[in-house]
């Protein structure tokens, strides 16, 4: 446990500290990315993805999953509708 006076939970280095504590002890990796890092076709693509955001997305069978996946794979830069 870790006390902390709450006006350092508005601090940005106080929370990314606390959320690296939490991944090592989960042994898992600690990253930070940001919009930027992130190549404009990925983001297009989990833009068109979102059901949320896509009104005419139909439900993707498992063996499309796979399908699309693959030819992600084959061409990152390129997007999904293309």
């Amino acid at each position: 446990m870790q006390a902390k006076y709450s006006n350092h939970l508005n601090d940005t280095r106080t929370i990314e500290k606390l959320e690296r504590r939490y991944w090592e002890q989960k042994d898992v990796d600690f990253k930070i990315i940001t919009e930027k890092d992130i190549p404009r076709a990925v983001t297009d693509n989990i833009k068109w993805l979102s059901p949320s955001k896509n009104t005419y997305l139909i439900t993707i069978e498992e063996n499309d999953f796979t399908f699309y996946s693959e030819q992600m794979i084959k061409s990152p830069t390129l997007k999904i509708i293309d």
